[in-house]
């Protein structure tokens, strides 16, 4: 009878043992579960936050840009109007001042010439067609999607487009202005948050 007893005893007791390290898996996994869930949320809201970052960089890079841009436009207005002759070498030492590597004053057609950094003056292009410069003739300062140089093989770029006006508040010349794609395109893979990510268990 003491056998069976013991017997009995060591069988609840190897079923304890059972269902104590059923409970310790069962509440590993849930433990596991749940910690995988946190740091996928975290990834999810480091990335949304770098997002928003990258977005709000470029952003303010553009509109540094076309406040440049329009400030040189309201200072060469007169010579515009009055001087056209003139223009060429006010383009070519303002160019040389600023961060743009081309810049030239479009006629409302969409013809242009372009001076690259250093005074070189490319020949004629026609920018009339492209939607930037369409909304640069509605009064809207714009800038193009990204495109490919007609000067540089293989290499892309960024057009800026601002209204120049009269003094009866009507556009009759377009500044226009070139950055390399890669002034935006080092923001979008700058690594803002590099580091910061939560590892996935």
């Amino acid at each position: 009878m003491d056998r069976d007893r013991n017997q009995s005893f060591y069988r609840k007791y190897i079923l304890l043992a059972f269902v104590l390290c059923l409970c310790f898996l069962a509440t590993s996994l849930i433990f596991l579960f749940y910690m995988m869930q946190q740091n996928n949320k975290e990834n999810v809201e480091y990335i949304k936050a770098d997002a928003d970052q990258k977005k709000m960089t470029i952003v303010k890079q553009v509109q540094g840009d076309i406040q440049t841009l329009e400030g040189i436009s309201v200072c060469i207005r007169g010579v515009a109007v009055n001087n056209s002759n003139e223009m060429s070498n006010i383009m070519q030492e303002i160019n040389n001042g600023n961060s743009f590597i081309r810049m030239g004053v479009a006629d409302t057609d969409g013809v242009v010439q372009l001076f690259d950094i250093g005074g070189k003056l490319n020949e004629p292009i026609n920018l009339g067609e492209e939607l930037f410069f369409q909304k640069a003739l509605a009064g809207e300062s714009s800038i193009s999607a990204t495109t490919e140089d007609p000067f540089s093989e293989g290499e892309y770029i960024n057009y800026y487009a601002v209204p120049i006006k009269d003094k009866n508040k009507q556009v009759f010349k377009i500044l226009c202005a070139v950055n390399p794609a890669d002034t935006l395109a080092n923001i979008i893979n700058s690594p803002i948050f590099k580091g910061q990510v939560a590892p996935i268990l």
